[in-house]
């Protein structure tokens, strides 16, 4: 069974902890002028690289079994799906009409969702292309106008992924059909890393990122939906892979109890609203009585409060709190993951390895509303399978409950 979007979540426990006696540390970044840097910071030994944000386009997420491609939106990447015709009509494409259609966007959710996955229905359309149950290969069924960080357009054509391999083969050239490049990506060397980056306007491969288990959060800008509606581009964070986080609000800065709601790993969970926008000074607030918990890529729990932001360079001095260490964290049990697939239509697959509990499932609409749930005994831990069809289109939420572990993630469902 192919699990090409695989998600592996971490339990934790229930328990009470003192933290009182813990230190605080007051410390900062700064992202440079218009904010022009990736900043990639770890909880526990402060900022571990700063990268310049505008000299990548496209990146691939370096998972042998992920399909996942996103744009370097915070740069002002682009992306449309072509509406008029299939990879056949890479020598006839016409963008008359390209302001009308709708762009895709890399997921707020999830790293494993990017934007040229964002027309993918249920296995094993993947959005750029298809996944072949028996090579196991993924072929390009669809052609895309990308405009570059640099507002170059051009015409782009994902045509193969080599999955045994970790090889992707990808296409590009002009709207006049000049400039055509052909390109053979393997991702072998860059495997440590979420994703390996490549540069259209340049036709450069570039390793930019840090190894994936040496940073928890990285300060960088990114597209979001708006509370008003509408998606713009923000300045904010976003959390590294199964790093996981929590907020509250209001509370005390003093805020202590961390178990009082699950960590999510969601990548946005900090995201950019922990400041407000001050129009009539051209400055940034702080929003008051807010507190964020961290789980850290080693299982650290840091609690997260800001004190400040500067506008135009993105300084952001902020106070962190270790109030759980390696000490307790080592205790906790953990429990293996996979959701598939993800988006989903029909059905949704539960894989789980390492419970020998009682399990609760249940799936929640945004408003909190219960729609499915379904306990499951020790003995059928293994492949659970959830029919989906009665459920609409759109963003749901999964709580897993098993022995003393509290588990939660979101789950897309595309009709």
């Amino acid at each position: 069974m192919n699990k090409l979007l695989q998600f592996t979540f971490t339990g934790i426990v229930i328990i009470s902890l003192s933290i009182s006696g813990l230190s605080q540390t007051t410390d900062s970044i700064e992202m440079g002028g218009n904010y022009a840097n990736d900043i990639f910071y770890s909880f526990e030994n402060g900022e571990v690289k700063s990268v310049d944000r505008a000299n990548w386009d496209i990146a691939f997420y370096t998972d042998i079994f992920s399909a996942t491609i996103t744009i370097n939106e915070g740069s002002g990447v682009e992306l449309w799906a072509y509406p008029n015709g299939d990879t056949s009509a890479w020598n006839t494409i016409d963008t008359t009409g390209l302001s009308t259609w709708p762009k895709l966007y890399n997921s707020e959710e999830t790293w494993d969702f990017g934007a040229f996955n964002q027309n993918a229905g249920s296995h094993p359309d993947y959005g750029w292309g298809i996944y072949n149950d028996i090579t196991h290969n993924l072929t390009g069924d669809s052609l895309f106008i990308i405009k570059l960080a640099n507002g170059m357009y051009k015409k782009m054509w994902i045509v193969k992924k080599y999955s045994a391999e970790n090889r992707y083969i990808f296409r590009y050239g002009d709207l006049d059909n000049s400039n055509e490049m052909e390109k053979d990506y393997v991702l072998s060397d860059y495997t440590a890393k979420n994703f390996s980056y490549y540069s259209i306007s340049n036709d450069e491969l570039l390793d930019r990122e840090p190894p994936r288990d040496s940073w928890d959060i990285v300060w960088t800008k990114y597209v979001a939906a708006q509370p008003q509606g509408g998606v713009y581009p923000v300045t904010g964070i976003l959390s590294n892979v199964h790093v996981a986080n929590s907020k509250f609000h209001p509370v005390s800065l003093n805020y202590s109890d961390w178990l009082a709601a699950p960590l999510d790993t969601i990548k946005s969970g900090i995201g950019f609203d922990w400041k407000e926008l001050d129009f009539v000074n051209f400055e940034y607030d702080i929003v008051d009585s807010t507190v964020y918990f961290v789980k850290d890529v080693n299982d650290n729990i840091y609690k997260l409060y800001f004190e400040s932001f500067q506008i135009g360079t993105g300084k952001t001095v902020f106070v962190k709190q270790n109030v759980s260490s390696t000490d307790v964290a080592e205790f906790l049990p953990s429990i293996d993951i996979n959701v598939y697939p993800n988006p989903a239509r029909d059905i949704v697959n539960i894989e789980m390895n390492g419970t020998a509990h009682e399990t609760n499932i249940a799936i929640y609409d945004v408003t909190g509303k219960e729609m499915i749930s379904r306990d499951i005994n020790k003995d059928q831990a293994g492949i659970i399978t959830f029919q989906l069809d009665q459920l609409k289109e759109g963003m749901y939420f999964m709580l897993i409950k098993t022995g003393n572990l509290t588990q939660s993630h979101k789950i897309m469902i595309s009709n």
